[in-house]
Parts: C-alpha cells; sequence; structure tokens
C-alpha cells in the first residue's frame, strides 16, 4: 500500500513534522469504524521536508488484511483506507477503497 504525498502548487511547499514519523494510514469499515490503525513507533524529531512542483514523495506500508487484534477481516467486503500525512500545524489525509475477495 502506498500514500503519496504530491506537491500540485506552483511554489514549493515546506511541511512540519514533529515525530519521525511522516505519514500513517487507517482501514475502516464502509461505515466509518476503525479496523486497523497503523501505529508504528516513532521518535521525537522535529524536522521539515520542502516539496518542489510536482514534486511527490512516497510513504510504502503493508497491512496483512488483520484487524487491531490480529484477527483476519472479513471478507468478502470493501474497506477504505485513510492515508494520513502527520504534518505540523495541520494533518492532511485522502481516502482510498479496497475490496478484499479472499483472505
Amino acid at each position: 500500500m502506498r500514500v503519496l504525498l504530491t506537491n500540485v502548487s506552483g511554489a514549493p511547499a515546506t511541511l512540519s513534522f514533529s515525530t519521525s514519523c511522516e505519514a500513517i494510514f487507517d482501514v475502516e469499515y464502509p461505515f466509518g469504524e476503525t479496523v486497523f490503525h497503523y501505529d508504528p513507533i516513532c521518535f521525537e524529531v522535529f524536522h521539515d521536508r520542502t516539496l518542489q512542483p510536482g514534486q511527490t514523495v512516497t510513504y510504502t506500508f503493508t497491512w496483512r488484511q488483520v484487524d487491531d487484534f490480529g484477527q483476519q477481516v472479513g471478507y468478502p467486503l470493501t474497506y477504505l483506507i485513510r492515508g494520513i500525512i502527520l504534518d505540523n500545524p495541520s494533518v492532511h489525509e485522502a481516502r482510498a477503497g479496497i475490496r478484499i475477495l479472499s483472505p
């Protein structure tokens, strides 16, 4: 799974982060309840990332189709994946659907 961060403006964009984690993701049921929350170990590290116009940063994650308790999620079912960029002071997010047909 990939979360893409793209600067679509015509000027450089600088994002500020307060931890070593710049992006995370959640998996949700279609009705909004969180099934899985990616909870990495993040260290307090203040840093900036500047993206030039049109530049994209890719964050790659693995989800093993389990819930927060390590149990196989139900199928067939469509889940909502929410990519979250952890910049300060705001948080940006995007959503996409994924349909799981079998484990």
